[in-house]
């Protein structure tokens, strides 16, 4: 929800106001209109249920074809790193924004194929995801097709967004569910939090 939020799109704007896009290298102005998102695995219970003053705020639009790198640990990506460094493959530098898609993926399947794997056998493990949207605007998409040049945006202050929150969902399971009042801050470490 707090995504959604106009503190977030105003945040956006002044970040991005006057920096000249990576690819094109045009200066524009910086709308944030469409925000998008998909569930951790499966059908999403909480995005499909995130209704402020009678509109959803995340709407479903479709579904991914269940393909991820989520297998491959920071520890085997980073040797595959070095494989494919040591080869002299330009992959390698290739991490910044206006590369290409998804530099860790890329990365993972070119290493795959040099040593011979199916690259579908590691990398489509079936476990698709749900695809969200949130429009900000109600004119997001006619927006984002060059059909109108100012969107007009819905008022979602934050400070009302976390009070229907609040009122909505925290208190009503704080009344259900008293477990949090037993909860002592010295009981997490640091060391619980990092790993040991």
């Amino acid at each position: 929800m707090l995504a959604t939020s106009n503190e977030v799109r105003q945040d956006f704007q002044r970040r991005y106001s006057g920096r000249p896009a990576v690819l094109s290298g045009k200066i524009r102005k910086p709308y944030l209109v469409l925000l998008t998102t998909t569930s951790a695995l499966g059908r999403s219970s909480m995005l499909n249920r995130f209704k402020f003053e009678g509109r959803f705020l995340w709407q479903p639009v479709g579904w991914t074809k269940g393909q991820g790198h989520f297998l491959f640990m920071n520890g085997l990506f980073t040797e595959m790193l070095e494989y494919l460094r040591a080869k002299g493959d330009p992959i390698v530098s290739k991490y910044k924004f206006g590369g290409g898609p998804n530099w860790r993926l890329r990365v993972i399947k070119k290493c795959l194929r040099r040593l011979g794997f199916d690259v579908k056998a590691f990398i489509y493990h079936g476990i698709r995801r749900q695809v969200f949207t949130a429009e900000l605007s109600p004119d997001a998409r006619s927006f984002l097709r060059a059909e109108t040049n100012e969107p007009r945006f819905y008022d979602l202050p934050l400070k009302k967004l976390v009070d229907y929150w609040k009122d909505r969902w925290l208190i009503s399971r704080a009344h259900r569910d008293s477990r949090f009042k037993r909860f002592k801050k010295k009981s997490i470490r640091l060391s619980q939090l990092v790993g040991r």
